[in-house]
């Protein structure tokens, strides 16, 4: 839109009213033509789309082909961050390592938040109010204040950051081999449903796998797109064998429920979309090795190109 604004300005006040006057005077085009005469839209659209950048950051990185729910708690975070930085003190913001600290932050306090000529509006928009009166400049900035405290609010109730699950789930990530995902991967565990939930004398064996995980080398994993993906780096753990045996089993029956998670999951979202399509209404009745049959078959179709080059092995 703000590519075409003066497209949409020469339109709306120059030829609209001076070749169609009825069209001009229909009430959807006259607040079209109020909002063009408005000094506060453009520099407006100019802060959104400064202000968005973070948020479809944020979208983009869920649409990702690999799983990525074990980043999605640590993101939440660093976007209700970032999101402070547009208007609240470095200083402050800096002490809010976790989601409790955060969670509990104040950001209406005015000793919290940076004097109006500070916040981060984006360079054109700061250059389109430098033309504005003191008093438009204050009504513009305070705006962006509400607008700021009102996305706050929305993040604080929508984002997972009291989920002690979604918290736990980062011992997925490789740099969690370490003692402190302990805590994390028996707080997963706990979580596991009925039919495969663990004994206590399990969750003690889990707690000495992973510390025997700790210490083991694990082969190194191929990187793809400057990143190791998750589900490649656990099926590397679990192709290592002690006596022919797996050497991780406990923690693999935790991966494997964490990892089949539908949220920012996009392997699992397809499957279920495959489901879908598969047991409908002329065909609810199909048992589950129907169906697993089905979603191979495709699977391996997808794999091959085409079903025209199928090999028949006998």
């Amino acid at each position: 839109m703000i590519e075409q604004y003066k497209a949409l300005r020469n339109l709306f006040l120059e030829e609209i009213p001076k070749h169609h006057r009825k069209v001009a005077q229909q009430p959807r085009v006259r607040r079209i033509r109020a909002a063009l005469n408005n000094k506060f839209t453009l520099p407006t659209l100019y802060f959104i789309l400064h202000a968005l950048e973070i948020f479809q950051k944020y979208k983009k990185l869920f649409q990702r082909s690999d799983t990525t729910i074990h980043l999605l708690y640590d993101k939440q975070i660093d976007l209700f961050r970032k999101t402070l930085l547009y208007f609240c003190h470095l200083e402050k913001i800096e002490m809010l390592k976790c989601s409790d600290t955060l969670l509990s932050f104040d950001y209406e306090n005015k000793d919290n938040i940076l004097p109006q000529t500070e916040f981060s509006i984006g360079r054109n928009a700061k250059k389109l109010i430098s033309e504005f009166a003191e008093n438009d400049k204050t009504v513009f900035l305070q705006s962006i204040k509400y607008f700021f405290i009102k996305i706050c609010n929305l993040l604080k109730k929508n984002l997972s950051l009291k989920n002690k699950f979604l918290a736990n789930l980062r011992f997925l990530k490789p740099e969690n081999k370490v003692i402190e995902g302990e805590k994390m991967i028996l707080g997963c565990a706990s979580f596991m449903p009925p039919i495969t939930k663990f004994k206590s004398r399990d969750m003690d064996a889990l707690s000495i796998e992973w510390k025997q995980l700790i210490l083991e080398d694990v082969p190194e994993v191929r990187k793809t797109n400057d990143h190791i993906c998750v589900r490649d780096y656990w099926k590397t753990v679990f192709e290592l064998k002690d006596a022919g045996e797996p050497k991780f089993p406990l923690i693999q029956k935790v991966v494997w429920f964490a990892l089949s998670i539908a949220e920012a999951n996009a392997e699992v979202e397809r499957l279920f979309s495959q489901i879908f399509h598969i047991v409908n209404k002329d065909r609810n009745r199909l048992s589950t090795h129907s169906i697993k049959g089905l979603l191979v078959t495709k699977s391996y179709i997808q794999t091959i190109g085409t079903c025209l080059n199928f090999k028949n092995r006998q």
